[in-house]
């Protein structure tokens, strides 16, 4: 539980997204946790997941279109 309560902690400071009300675009990273399900859920922990990449472009206000590149760990 411990380490459920500080992953969450982490993820809203670390959590960093550029973003403007007025503009098309934004640019971020992103971190939080990684819950197994699933026959991992009774073999492994609550892992970290990382968004590298994470962006997108609005169109207007119905259309977009984002591009994420992330990946999760979890310590068996």
């Amino acid at each position: 539980m411990k380490k459920l309560l500080l992953i969450t902690v982490l993820a809203l400071f670390a959590t960093n997204t550029i973003s403007a009300q007025d503009s098309k675009g934004y640019v971020g990273v992103s971190i939080g946790a990684a819950l197994p399900q699933g026959d991992l859920r009774d073999e492994t922990n609550t892992g970290l997941d990382f968004g590298f990449l994470n962006a997108g472009y609005r169109f207007d206000e119905t259309w977009g279109a984002t591009l994420n590149w992330g990946a999760t760990g979890h310590a068996i």
